[in-house]
């Protein structure tokens, strides 16, 4: 299986533990850190815009999101499965876990950037919107909205989202 890991980067002391929560699973990583110096709000959205563009046509099978200050926990990879379409990533995020373990249902809040999408599967898939407050999930609604999409959400957590900013969506 062939993995592109997309990480926008405002290129903290963090980005290294981000990389080999990657690297401790995956020795054969593609990641892909496109960022910034300097903290725009526009910035991320625009960064994740310019790695999507990048493997674009690459033959990646997934595609992974994780933040630069954020962990990939071991295990994460298993739960890539050939038959869906998106994987969510169940986080930890100051002792708060999104998705909630009670609701496996996508909606604002209840979800964050902590997805996998299979681009075997899915085809149209959309830009992030750097005017949006939540572009992570607008994002994911726009993935839904624009496909027929099999989606699971992890019954563990897998995603560990380290700064004490708002990482939900």
């Amino acid at each position: 299986m062939k993995i592109a890991y997309v990480i926008p980067s405002l290129f903290r002391e963090s980005l290294n533990d981000t990389i080999a929560s990657i690297k401790e699973e995956d020795t054969n990583a593609s990641i892909f850190v496109v960022g910034n110096l300097v903290s725009d709000p526009s910035a991320t959205a625009n960064n994740r815009n310019l790695a999507l563009k990048a493997i674009k046509g690459e033959n990646y099978d997934w595609v992974v999101f994780v933040d630069d200050d954020d962990v990939l926990l071991p295990g994460y990879s298993k739960q890539l499965d050939s038959e869906l379409d998106l994987v969510v990533l169940r986080m930890s995020c100051s002792g708060e876990i999104i998705p909630k373990m009670s609701d496996n249902n996508l909606y604002e809040c209840n979800v964050g950037i902590n997805i996998a999408i299979n681009l075997n599967r899915v085809k149209n898939i959309p830009k992030f919107d750097n005017t949006q407050h939540h572009e992570d999930w607008f994002f994911i609604q726009d993935l839904l909205d624009f496909n027929d999409i099999k989606y699971k959400v992890t019954k563990e957590v897998f995603y560990l989202a380290k700064s004490k900013g708002n990482k939900k969506a």
